[in-house]
């Protein structure tokens, strides 16, 4: 079991099938997204990522940054804390970022 939560929704996503689609929606929403790792650290089973992602909106290419904060359980992904602007994706590219 996996739990992801995402910036914009109320509630995480729960389970395998959630976590794929949250993943899916963004990758519909942006098709030549692109995830850049710049910096990550670990702490026990932490792991802390510090990305930036490019691609295409309705203003043409951007770029915009945050950070994951990942809790591994026997070398899984049990919970996913991803954290970055909502509002300045949306100013950047001109896109909704899907909420729920």
């Amino acid at each position: 079991d996996v739990i992801g939560y995402w910036p914009g929704r109320v509630e995480p996503v729960r389970g395998v099938v959630e976590y794929a689609k949250a993943i899916a929606d963004v990758i519909a929403l942006i098709p030549d997204v692109r995830l850049e790792v710049l910096e990550h650290a670990t702490n026990g089973d932490d792991l802390f990522i510090r990305w930036r992602s490019t691609g295409t909106g309705l203003h043409g290419r951007f770029a915009f940054s945050g950070i994951d904060r990942i809790r591994r359980r026997n070398g899984r992904v049990a919970e996913n804390v991803i954290v970055f602007d909502t509002a300045q994706f949306e100013q950047l590219s001109g896109l909704r970022w899907p909420r729920s």
